[in-house]
């Protein structure tokens, strides 16, 4: 499974901000970090998503939901699947 890294994930942002507008930055890097690593969580040895659809939507709604930078998190969520 290919997955974007942390650079990647700030490169798509910063971009999807210079063609539609808004503040850049990074809210919480700690939140952009347990975003991207959400998806990969594990219970009793079993992981909580399984399937790549469901990591892709997990890494999306992480993105949006704990707004990790300053604008522009559902755009860049929904770009980062």
């Amino acid at each position: 499974m290919i997955t974007l890294n942390k650079e990647q994930v700030i490169r798509l942002h910063q971009k999807l901000l210079q063609a539609t507008g808004g503040l850049d930055g990074i809210r919480d890097e700690g939140l952009l970090d347990s975003s991207l690593q959400s998806p990969f969580q594990t219970f009793d040895g079993a992981e909580l998503y399984p399937s790549t659809a469901t990591k892709i939507a997990r890494t999306a709604y992480s993105l949006v939901c704990n707004h990790p930078f300053s604008d522009g998190n559902k755009r860049t969520g929904r770009f980062s699947v």
